[in-house]
């Protein structure tokens, strides 16, 4: 599964993609998988009580036990996901070093929205100590598939006052449909 956009196609159908693939299957069938162990089930239902989506209704709570379970058998989005729900306090207690604590477990697994967050964590000192090395270590990782990590590139570099490589990480983050990119190359032209 791969950042679920978890639709409703018919009354009891949930539609979601899975390695690369759509799926569809019944709710009942997605729940039945999650009970029986599946990861990726898990992850599915996690995320649909998460957002509140494909005939789910929206539970945090419900969302972090999904998104445990799956984390456990070592799904790295499920494991991202559930370090999102610590960063932000959602179905859990806020807890912004177990969020940093699986974000790197998930970028190790290669999640890239992992990488990118754990990245922006150890730029701005986000639960963790301030780390400029790390940072650049996990955007850049992350800049492979991410545009917010080529934006927070860009943007470091615009700090740094270094404008044309500045220039060149908002290009590519805007090329990909990072809003803040092409909004700063609106202005910085």
């Amino acid at each position: 599964m791969k950042r679920v956009s978890g639709s409703r196609t018919a009354s009891d159908r949930v539609r979601f993609k899975a390695d690369g693939k759509m799926r569809t299957v019944s709710l009942r069938q997605l729940r039945a998988d999650a009970a029986a162990g599946d990861p990726e089930s898990e992850c599915t239902l996690g995320f649909l009580h998460h957002r509140g989506r494909g005939g789910v209704r929206a539970s945090f709570k419900k969302a972090v036990h999904y998104y445990s379970r799956a984390a456990e058998k070592g799904h790295a989005i499920a494991t991202c996901n559930l370090a999102s729900c610590h960063f932000h306090g959602q179905g859990v207690k806020e807890d912004l070093l177990k969020a940093a604590r699986l974000w790197r477990k998930a970028a190790l697994m290669g999640d890239p929205v992992a990488q990118c967050d754990l990245g922006i964590m150890y730029r701005f000192g986000e639960g963790l100590r301030r780390n400029r090395k790390l940072a650049l270590y996990w955007l850049l990782r992350a800049s492979r598939s991410d545009p917010r990590a080529l934006f927070h590139l860009g943007d470091g570099h615009v700090n740094a006052g270094n404008m044309v490589v500045a220039k060149k990480y908002m290009r590519r983050a805007a090329a990909l449909g990072e809003r803040r990119a092409k909004s700063w190359l609106m202005k910085n032209p």
